[in-house]
C-alpha cells in the first residue's frame, strides 16, 4: 500500500514537466547567433528556475526536453545516449559558516555543456513548503559553491538545467541538504543535536563501519514509521517527529552516517511502482546499498528486517530502478559512479529467512564489587549471525554503577544496581545485578612536595591491598608570624581534602627571613643635673629595640668672669665609645662678675691646699693662684653656694671628691 501511494504522488509531481517540443520558426539573419542561444537559455532559466521553488526532486530528474538554438542546429544529429547527469555535494550536513559544494556531472548529449546551478534555502522555523533563490550561475563549468551565513539553520535545495550543445536541456533536484548551527549540537531537539545523541546512544568505541551502519539501520527503523500523510519529507520526520517518508528515511540516515564518520550517499529513483530514496553506503572499504524504509515495512511497526540492508547494485535491482551503475540496469535519466559489488557484508541479512535475535546473554548474572573496582561484561547474542547488532547498556544507578557503552563498568559508591543489555530496539535484554562494598581504609600516609605547595594523602584497603586510594591537593598558605629583626617569620600550610578518610594537614615552618636591625638616627639625653648625657638609636622596625651609650659631662667655662664682668658656661660630654655618636654640648648659664659674690681669695704663693681645707665654705668663687700644684681631696666639698672656681695650669690634677657637694660650681681650668 506504501508503495503504490508513493508512486501516484511521483506521478502526480512529473505530470506538470512534461518537455514541451514543436517546430520552431527559422531564425532571422540579421539576429546574431550567439545572442539568439543566450537569449534561449535565459528563457529557459527563467521559466525552469523561479525565485521560489518547492522540492519535487525525490526522482531526482523532473524535466528533460529541448529549445530551439537556430537553424545551424535544428536538424543536427543527436547521439542515441540521450543527455543525463548526477550531483554530487560535498557533505550530507553542512554546519552554519562552512561552504556548501553541488558538483554536476553531465553525459551523453552533445558535448560541451551549459549548466545552469540555483540554489535555494528554506528556514528551519519556515511553516512553508516553499525555498527562496540565495544564489545562482551560469558557467560551462559544473560547481557551484556557497558560504553559508554564521546563523542559517535550515536546508539548501539545489536546482540545476543542464543544456547541451545542440539545446537538450534535463532539469533536476539535488536532494535537500541539511544545515545546523553549531549551537544545536546540545539540543536533541534539532536535527543536528539528535543525530549527535542517536550516534552517542548506539555507536561504540572500536565499531567497524560496517557496525557503525548497521546500529544506526536498527535504531531508525524501530525508532520511526512510514508517513502515510505524506507530511514529512526532511531528516526532522524521522528524528524527531518518529515518521516521515522514503526521503526522509534516507536523508536521516545519510546524517546519522555522516556523524558516526561513515561514508554515503543518497539515491533517488523508483521502485514498488512509485518514485523512491535509498542510500548507498560505503563500508569498510566497499560500497553496499541500504534501504531503511522497506526494512521497516509496517505502519505500527513489529516487522522489522534486514533484507535491504547491504545489498549489491545486482540484488537491489530486483525491485529498485535508478541510474544504476553496470550495464545490466541502465536508466539514462541518472548516473551514479560508484558500483556496489561487494558480498563480504551482505550474508547476514540478504538471504530471506536468515533468522533474528532469539535472545542475548551475559558472562556474569551478579557481581560484588568493592567500590572503584572496574569488571568487563560480555554479552553473546544467538543466533551467532546477529553477532552484529547494536547493543545498548544502561545503569539503573549510576552512582552506584557506571557502564559505558563497551559494557565496563566501574564500581562509584556502597549500594546495589543492575546493569542492562539491550539490543536497540529493546525488542530482547539482559541484567546483571551488582552490588558495592565500601573499602576497609588503612591509616592515610600523607607526602608533601619539596616546596609545600602539594599533598598527596594515599591509603590502602585492608581488605584486597590492590586497592588503593589517593588524592592530590593543592596547598593554601598564610604568615602566621611576621619576621622580627632577629627571629625568622613563619608561614602556616594546610592541605584540604575532599575525599571520605583523609583529613585536613597542616605544618607550621620557620621559612621567613630575620629582617635585621634598621638603626635610625641617634638621639642624646641630657640627665637632669648635665653631668650625663646618653645617646641612643631605635630600630626602625622595633622601637623596643635600643642602642645606647652614656658618657660624663661636666661645665665648661666660656667666658672668664671678670671683676666687674659677667662670664659664661657650657655643658660638654665626654666622647662616646661608640664611633656613631658625636661629643655634645649643652648651652649653660651666665658667672656673675666677681665683684658680686663672695670671692674667696688665697695667697699668691700658695703651693698646696690640703685635704677638706674648706669644706663647707660659704664662699660663692674660688681664685687658686697660679703656681698651686696640689688640691686635696674634699678640699672643697659640701661648699653649696660655690659658683666659680678657677684653677691655674699649675695644677696637673684634681682629686674626684675635691667638689662633691658643689651643685652650682663651674670650674674653669686653665688650659684644659
Amino acid at each position: 500500500m506504501k508503495r503504490l501511494l508513493a508512486a501516484l504522488l511521483s506521478l502526480l509531481l512529473l505530470l506538470p514537466m512534461l518537455p514541451v517540443l514543436g517546430e520552431s520558426p527559422e531564425l532571422p539573419e540579421e539576429v546574431d547567433p550567439e545572442a539568439f542561444r543566450e537569449q534561449q537559455l535565459q528563457e529557459l532559466y527563467a521559466r525552469l528556475l523561479p525565485e521560489t521553488i518547492e522540492y519535487n526532486g525525490e526522482d531526482g530528474i523532473i524535466g528533460r526536453g529541448r529549445i530551439y538554438l537556430g537553424a545551424e542546429y535544428a536538424y543536427q544529429m543527436v547521439t542515441p545516449e540521450p543527455l543525463a547527469a548526477y550531483v554530487k555535494t560535498n557533505a550530507s550536513m553542512v554546519f552554519a559558516g562552512d561552504t556548501v559544494t553541488y558538483t554536476i556531472y553531465p553525459s551523453g548529449g552533445v558535448d560541451p555543456y551549459t549548466c545552469e546551478l540555483e540554489l535555494y534555502f528554506r528556514p528551519s522555523d519556515s511553516t512553508s513548503n516553499s525555498y527562496s533563490w540565495v544564489r545562482g550561475t551560469v558557467q560551462e563549468g559544473n560547481t557551484i559553491s556557497y558560504d553559508v551565513p554564521a546563523d542559517a539553520s535550515g536546508g539548501f535545495l539545489m536546482s540545476a538545467v543542464v543544456t547541451d550543445s545542440v539545446g537538450q536541456y534535463i532539469q533536476f533536484q539535488a536532494p535537500v541538504l541539511h544545515v545546523a548551527r553549531h549551537e544545536e549540537e546540545n539540543d536533541d531537539t534539532t536535527v543536528y543535536g539528535k543525530a549527535k545523541a542517536v550516534v552517542a546512544e548506539v555507536i561504540r568505541p572500536g565499531m567497524s563501519d560496517y557496525e557503525k551502519a548497521l546500529a544506526l539501520h536498527d535504531w531508525l527503523i524501530y525508532h520511526a514509521n512510514y508517513d502515510y500523510t505524506f507530511t514529512y519529507y526532511y531528516p526532522d520526520g524521522v528524528l524527531l517527529h518518529g515518521t516521515g517518508v522514503c526521503q526522509s528515511y534516507a536523508l536521516a540516515y545519510e546524517i546519522l552516517l555522516q556523524e558516526a564518520g561513515v561514508v554515503s550517499q543518497y539515491v533517488s529513483g523508483s521502485a514498488g511502482g512509485g518514485g523512491h530514496a535509498w542510500n548507498l553506503v560505503k563500508m569498510d572499504g566497499d560500497w553496499y546499498y541500504v534501504d531503511c524504509t522497506w526494512d521497516d515495512p509496517n505502519e505500527g511497526g513489529g516487522f522489522e528486517n534486514h533484507e535491504y540492508f547491504g545489498l549489491t547494485s545486482e540484488m537491489l535491482s530486483a525491485d529498485h530502478d535508478w541510474g544504476a551503475d553496470d550495464s545490466s540496469h541502465q536508466d539514462p535519466y541518472r548516473r551514479w559512479p560508484e558500483p556496489a559489488t561487494a558480498t563480504y557484508y551482505n550474508y547476514d541479512y540478504i538471504q530471506r529467512g536468515v533468522p533474528l535475535l532469539s535472545s542475548i546473554t551475559l558472562n556474569e548474572s551478579s557481581l560484588v564489587l568493592e567500590t572503584d573496582e572496574l569488571r568487563q561484561l560480555t554479552a553473546e547474542m544467538a543466533p551467532a549471525v546477529n553477532r552484529h547488532r547494536a547493543l545498548v547498556w544502561s545503569s539503573s544507578d549510576d552512582s552506584v554503577v557506571e557502564v559505558n557503552q563497551s559494557g565496563e563498568i566501574a564500581a562509584l559508591s556502597a549500594g546495589e544496581a543492575v546493569i542492562t543489555c539491550a539490543e536497540s530496539s529493546g525488542a530482547h535484554a539482559v541484567q546483571c545485578t551488582v552490588q558495592v562494598t565500601d573499602h576497609d581504609w588503612g591509616e592515610a600516609e600523607y607526602v608533601w612536595n619539596a616546596d609545600s605547595t602539594e599533598v598527596t594523602a594515599s591509603h590502602v584497603c585492608r581488605l584486597n591491598p590492590s586497592h588503593t586510594e589517593s588524592e592530590t591537593v593543592a596547598v593554601t598558605s598564610e604568615i602566621t608570624k611576621q619576621p622580627g629583626c632577629e627571629e625568622m617569620g613563619e608561614t602556616t600550610y594546610t592541605a584540604v581534602f575532599t575525599k571520605a578518610g583523609f583529613e585536613t594537614q597542616q605544618k607550621t615552618l620557620a621559612d621567613i627571613e630575620a629582617l635585621g636591625h634598621d638603626w635610625g638616627e641617634a638621639v642624646y639625653t641630657w640627665s637632669a643635673d648635665n653631668t650625663e648625657v646618653t645617646a641612643a638609636r631605635y630600630c626602625a622596625h622595633d622601637a623596643s629595640h635600643v642602642l645606647s651609650e652614656t658618657a660624663a659631662a661636666h661645665a665648661v667655662v666660656t667666658v672668664s668672669p671678670g671683676r666687674a664682668t659677667e662670664g659664661a658656661y657650657q655643658f660638654v660630654s665626654a666622647p662616646f665609645d661608640s664611633a656613631d655618636y658625636t661629643v655634645q654640648q649643652k648651652e649653660g648659664g651666665v658667672i656673675p662678675a666677681l665683684d658680686t659674690l663672695d670671692v674667696l681669695v688665697l695667697p699668691d704663693d700658695l703651693q698646696e691646699i690640703g685635704a677638706e681645707a674648706f669644706e663647707g665654705s660659704d664662699c660663692q668663687a674660688v681664685l687658686i693662684p697660679e703656681g698651686c700644684a696640689v688640691i686635696g681631696s674634699g678640699a672643697f666639698r659640701n661648699c653649696q653656694r660655690l659658683l666659680y672656681v678657677f684653677i691655674p695650669a699649675s695644677v696637673a690634677s684634681v682629686p674626684a671628691d675635691a667638689f662633691d657637694g658643689c651643685p652650682l660650681a663651674v670650674i674653669e681650668w686653665a688650659g684644659r
